[in-house]
């Protein structure tokens, strides 16, 4: 199984969906993070102008085929993808191009914006334009420096554009997610929403989905983690991971 998480994340986002899993007897590939620890994978979207699908392909693909080879796995043995949020996107675009040595044998996708997010797209744009500007301008009014507001702005943009290629591919409208829409993939697509996700709508969540589901979580719960912004304790959303664990009972499609 791999678990490919989303926008804005990391690999310890799956950390207690993932020790779950493996609780009840799932072997869950793990990464080399380069320091001789096994983590999930993980991967810089933001950084990548090109976007999710040069992410998928150029990224985190590789990685993938990496793990699997070390970790001795036979070529004939198929694998399961879980992705959350756009890492959803990023396994569908996995197996449209056929990026990996594996056949996949279903994904399962909690919260993935299959057609696409308006909140993603426009508001965290704009929120992180607002976070960088109010940084900025905070460290140089620190050192007694003043900046004009239109340079600033440039100044900003500046620092935002090379990491928009993944937002501008969450745009409900975007080109990426017009193509996506069009596959004629035949690898199943089981699809798990939260009734009280903010960031995904239900609509998209379980769009194209064979199979869905719907539990009463939030957008970061969906991954058996959610830590409050003003605590240090995290509590565990298992809803999401059961369904995950009743479903990879069931017969192969």
């Amino acid at each position: 199984m791999i678990l490919i998480h989303g926008l804005w994340s990391s690999g310890e986002t799956w950390e207690a969906g993932e020790k779950a899993l493996k609780t009840e007897g799932y072997h869950v590939l793990g990464f080399d993070s380069g320091e001789g620890i096994f983590t999930s994978l993980t991967y810089t979207p933001l950084r990548d102008q090109d976007g999710i699908r040069d992410t998928a392909l150029n990224v985190v693909a590789p990685q993938i085929k990496e793990g699997i080879s070390s970790a001795g796995y036979p070529d004939n043995r198929q694998i399961i993808i879980v992705g959350h949020s756009m890492g959803g996107l990023i396994s569908r675009v996995l197996v449209d191009e056929e990026a990996l040595d594996h056949t996949v044998e279903r994904i399962i996708t909690l919260g993935t914006p299959h057609q696409g997010s308006i909140w993603a797209n426009e508001i965290i744009q704009f929120a992180g334009k607002k976070a960088a500007t109010l940084l900025l301008q905070g460290a140089l009014a620190a050192v007694g420096l003043g900046v004009p507001s239109l340079l600033l702005g440039v100044t900003i943009d500046g620092m935002i554009s090379p990491w928009g290629g993944s937002l501008d591919d969450l745009a409900p409208t975007s080109d990426f997610i017009l193509e996506l829409g069009e596959s004629t993939n035949s690898v199943p697509i089981w699809t798990i929403a939260g009734t009280q996700d903010l960031i995904v709508s239900v609509h998209s969540a379980i769009a194209l989905g064979e199979r869905t589901r719907l539990v009463s979580l939030g957008h970061t719960d969906l991954t058996g983690k959610f830590c409050g912004i003003f605590s240090d304790s995290c509590t565990i959303g298992q809803d999401a991971i059961d369904v995950v664990d009743e479903w990879l009972r069931l017969p192969e499609p």
